[in-house]
């Protein structure tokens, strides 16, 4: 059976992947790792975690996926680790999980 390949980078679209939803979050997730490790420099002169720190392996390692548990722990020592980012639950994810949402900013914006 051939499987239709996404125009965009000859892959499954993620609907017809074998992992699904999954694969989504974990784009997400790594999404999420990229956005933090560009605004890193810019965060702070806090000691800043950096990912390889918390995961024990670098963002977008072969073969190497950070689980949800995995990002959030991470997220919460960025939020403690510096005034510029602000982790924020806002809900709950369709698997029942607590759903964070990251704001980076100056302190001064974050306090308004």
């Amino acid at each position: 059976m051939e499987m239709a390949m996404s125009r965009a980078n000859g892959r499954p679209p993620i609907a017809d992947s074998p992992r699904g939803g999954q694969v989504h979050w974990l784009l997400a997730v790594r999404s999420w790792l990229t956005g933090i490790l560009l605004a890193a420099p810019s965060i702070g002169s806090a000691q800043i975690p950096t990912p390889a720190s918390v995961l024990g392996f670098e963002v977008g390692a072969d073969l190497h996926l950070a689980t949800y548990e995995e990002s959030i722990e991470y997220f919460q020592l960025l939020d403690a680790a510096t005034d510029k980012l602000s982790l924020i639950e806002i809900g709950q994810t369709s698997e029942g999980r607590a759903w964070f949402v990251a704001l980076i900013s100056s302190p001064q914006n974050l306090a308004d």
